[in-house]
């Protein structure tokens, strides 16, 4: 049986409106969330799961009312911690490349690429094995997302998390809990796998 998990990376935020948990999409990204009700009504989305984050939620709650559903939030689709909240971070790129590179390393207070995969698989495998033969979405952020996805396919790496629009929507295939295929939905942004390798 085919299970669709469709990953749905938040809208556009303003940075202004709260902290990480709290911040809220901005008139951009509220737009664009109208776009991504859209495209996951087209694909005929039957669940809905989130990051409790806000900006993900919002991303996604059209849908989800639509549908007449609840969202299912999971702290484990929360976005990575990339450092305790007083450590001065002089370049986050290159951090975030270095941990793409060594998938233990962390900064102080942070959360490695590995711990990230870890809780982020299992959230996904509990959803598999919940909603076996459906078609979920899932409200999810850039960082994470990448993880997840580079756990089933070596190509989704920190040149594809560069280039990851907000929002943006990757439908990942599974029979059983083996990936089936990463198909990319809608055409946010202009970098697709095949470009951005």
């Amino acid at each position: 049986m085919i299970t669709e998990i469709y990953l749905v990376r938040h809208a556009d935020s303003d940075y202004s409106s709260g902290d990480e948990e709290t911040r809220t999409l901005s008139e951009r990204g509220r737009i664009d969330a109208l776009t991504v009700t859209e495209l996951l009504m087209k694909e005929r989305i039957q669940m809905v799961c989130s990051s409790p984050y806000v900006r993900a939620i919002q991303t996604i709650k059209g849908t989800a009312t639509r549908l007449g559903v609840t969202i299912d939030l999971d702290e484990r689709f929360r976005e990575r911690k990339f450092a305790q909240s007083d450590y001065i971070v002089t370049d986050p790129l290159e951090a975030i490349e270095r941990s793409f590179i060594e998938p233990e390393f962390a900064l102080p207070g942070g959360e490695s690429i590995r711990d990230v995969e870890r809780r982020g698989i299992s959230a996904m495998n509990e959803v598999l094995q919940k909603h076996n033969g459906k078609r979920v979405a899932i409200g999810i952020h850039g960082g994470i997302m990448t993880i997840i996805m580079h756990h089933y396919d070596s190509r989704f790496d920190f040149n594809f998390f560069r280039h990851l629009p907000k929002p943006d929507i990757y439908k990942l295939s599974f029979k059983n809990e083996n990936i089936n295929g990463i198909e990319k939905i809608g055409t946010f942004g202009d970098k697709t796998i095949s470009e951005s390798n």
